[in-house]
């Protein structure tokens, strides 16, 4: 796993370099700019820029991983403006161990009326900037002869046609699901939940995996056999991500992860967690988390036991048995392409999709 600790802080080296160049001189006022670079700046796993440049090396060598770098700041950047968005969705007050846009740009405006609403106005345009830089680092590739703007165009049309689309279902579809129905509690169907996954996190990996293949092979078509298959891999992995993302959500501390732990829990997140135990809870334990779950105002202490449940009721032992299918799924792609040293990060990656801490 040290290779890939070593190759993932190789990939944020790059695309801070890369951000670093790009004249942000332009977004304003003050508080736009910071909106929209504050997250990118606090740094993350740039899991997403590193599948889109090893499944460039992977089909195209050295050469071509290095030049997909405006890529992989690109994709970086777009999810980034999904996170922006998504803390709004979500009212979570922090992000990778800071404040979140929304809280950060009300408290640059302590003291005015209006300071709360206007960090949520401010937020949704930083994650508007960020969808314009993320779209216009893409076509940068261009500037470079080892891709033809006919393969930057189809790898742009695959991002702002298929992707963005499935993705915005994906956030709208979970945050309805997060909805508590007044007269009967429901916790939806692991079939529902798994397809927002897929929609929310997988689509992204696999277009990144896709990209990068195209790139890496020049070719204008994200149907070929190998980008077909990275982006199957990819698209698996980030599935097992984010099933992972629910247990850390639960597990973990919030130093550790940078956001609130617990938050799911009274979003009234659907998670296989949720469903898995409630499942299998006795009538009182259900009765508690019917209470506690969607109730944004509900105690730790009521957290806390609902978190003991999920644990007692085999709900997190499903989602780690789910998510390590579906990187076992996701290695049967990964072997249809040639071995290199790309594939073998690649392998790493997924075993730590699937395993990570953090």
């Amino acid at each position: 796993m040290e290779r890939l600790k070593e190759y993932l802080g190789i990939c944020e080296k790059r695309c801070a370099q890369y951000f670093e160049q790009y004249p942000k001189s332009d977004v304003k006022p003050e508080e736009l700019k910071i909106g929209a670079t504050e997250y990118f700046l606090r740094g993350g796993k740039r899991l997403r820029p590193a599948v889109l440049s090893l499944s460039a090396g992977a089909l195209g060598g050295k050469e071509v991983e290095l030049a997909v770098t405006p890529a992989m700041v690109s994709v970086e950047l777009f999810h980034t403006f999904t996170l922006v968005h998504d803390d709004i969705i979500d009212n979570d007050d922090t992000r990778r161990g800071g404040k979140s846009v929304h809280i950060l740009v009300r408290d640059l405006f302590d003291g005015y009326e209006g300071a709360s609403d206007y960090g949520r106005d401010v937020s949704i345009l930083a994650g508007d900037t960020l969808h314009a830089m993320a779209v216009k680092m893409l076509i940068e590739c261009a500037d470079s002869p080892l891709f033809s703007a006919e393969t930057v165009l189809e790898v742009l049309k695959l991002l702002e046609g298929n992707c963005i689309n499935e993705l915005l279902a994906g956030e709208t579809n979970d945050t309805r699901m997060g909805l508590i129905k007044s007269e009967a509690f429901d916790v939806g169907s692991s079939e529902e939940t798994l397809e927002v996954m897929r929609q929310k996190t997988g689509v992204l990996f696999e277009y990144c995996a896709k990209a990068g293949a195209m790139l890496g092979m020049n070719v204008a078509d994200p149907t070929v056999k190998e980008a077909v298959a990275l982006g199957n891999f990819a698209r698996l992995c980030g599935i097992a991500f984010q099933l992972k993302d629910d247990i850390l959500g639960i597990i973990s501390d919030e130093k550790t992860l940078g956001k609130p732990i617990g938050s799911d829990i009274r979003e009234g997140k659907k998670t296989v967690i949720l469903q898995e135990a409630y499942k299998n809870a006795n009538a009182k334990e259900r009765r508690l988390i019917e209470e506690t779950v969607g109730n944004r105002t509900a105690s730790q202490e009521s957290i806390n036991a609902v978190k003991e449940i999920f644990l007692l009721r085999g709900g997190l032992e499903r989602a780690e048995n789910l998510a390590s299918d579906y990187i076992s799924e996701a290695m049967s792609e990964l072997k249809t392409i040639k071995s290199s040293e790309y594939t073998e990060l690649l392998e790493l990656a997924a075993g730590f999709m699937s395993a990570r801490k953090l």
